[in-house]
């Protein structure tokens, strides 16, 4: 089944078209395509207008929309993992050199002074996280107390340093200090 765009004139399929609850089909006058573009122009003549309401909408609905969001991850987990599974693929460059930094900052942020109780215990850490991991059936990463790479401190890798956390909190927490 076809249908004209209104403001584009050119005739598409169906599914081209959004829904549209006031119309006697239910089905939108104007294609996605168009929609999208007039949407797009509206918000470049006034962008601090669309920002604010923005802004004002996710404060007046964080619940909302925290639950859309769970939903979302909850629904679309195996494309999601897809999508990451490629991503990791087109990236491996970066990837890469992303571990190649890291390994550096931590190698330099190993004092020399540690002793092999010291390295025993924080290779006992990170075996802690993989049996948390396996009992709890969710990841759960080894977190600097102080981020190796702060911007406004920077920890040590040592014992002292390290936690044992739910991967979701050393997510949240990104590269700061946890007051």
């Amino acid at each position: 089944m076809n249908r004209t765009c209104r403001i584009c004139a050119v005739e598409k399929l169906i599914t081209e078209f959004s829904k549209h609850k006031t119309y006697k089909d239910g089905i939108d006058t104007s294609c996605k395509e168009c929609v999208r573009e007039r949407k797009r122009q509206v918000w470049a003549a006034d962008p601090e207008r669309y920002r604010a309401y923005g802004k004002k909408y996710k404060a007046a609905n964080k619940e909302l929309i925290a639950e859309r969001n769970k939903k979302y991850v909850l629904d679309n987990s195996e494309t999601r993992k897809a999508t990451m599974q490629s991503y990791r693929q087109r990236t491996k460059d970066r990837q890469a050199e992303y571990v190649r930094r890291r390994q550096s900052a931590k190698m330099q942020r190993t004092p020399k002074w540690l002793t092999e109780d010291d390295v025993w215990v924080m290779r006992e850490a990170y075996n802690l996280a993989k049996i948390r991991t396996n009992m709890f059936g969710f990841g759960w990463h080894v977190d600097h107390i102080l981020p190796l790479q702060g911007k406004t401190v920077s920890g040590l890798h040592v014992p002292t340093n390290l936690q044992v956390i739910p991967w979701i909190e050393n997510v949240r927490k990104h590269n700061k200090v946890n007051p």
